[in-house]
C-alpha cells in the first residue's frame, strides 16, 4: 500500500492557496452559515413550516446575507428569488408571488 507524502508549503504556489482558501470558504465559515439558512428557509417556504419568517428572509430585498449567498453562487439576488418562486410552492403560497 503506498502512503500518501505530506506536502510542505514549499509544494503550493500562491494560486495554490488561494485556490484552497476559496474551497474551504465556499462550503464553510460565514458562507456555509449562510448557506443553510437559506436552504432552511426554502425548505420551510416549500414545506409551509415557519411560511412567514422564511418568506422575510427570503424576500427581503435589504437581506445583505441572502445577497452574499446568492452572489456566492454566481447569481443575483433577483435571479435566486425568482428561481425560489418557480419552486413547487404550495396554492398559499403562489398565491403571494402572482
Amino acid at each position: 500500500m503506498k502512503h500518501k507524502t505530506r506536502l510542505n508549503d514549499d509544494d503550493y504556489d500562491d494560486a495554490d492557496y488561494e485556490r484552497k482558501e476559496n474551497d474551504l470558504w465556499h462550503s464553510t465559515g460565514c458562507y456555509g452559515l449562510w448557506l443553510a439558512v437559506t436552504l432552511s428557509a426554502i425548505l420551510s417556504l416549500i414545506n409551509g413550516k415557519h411560511r412567514i419568517r422564511a418568506e422575510s428572509f427570503l424576500f427581503d430585498e435589504d437581506n445583505s446575507f441572502f445577497d452574499y449567498v446568492a452572489e456566492r453562487n454566481d447569481m443575483t439576488p433577483e435571479k435566486m428569488r425568482e428561481r425560489i418562486i418557480k419552486l413547487p410552492l404550495p396554492q398559499r403560497c403562489r398565491k403571494r408571488f402572482s
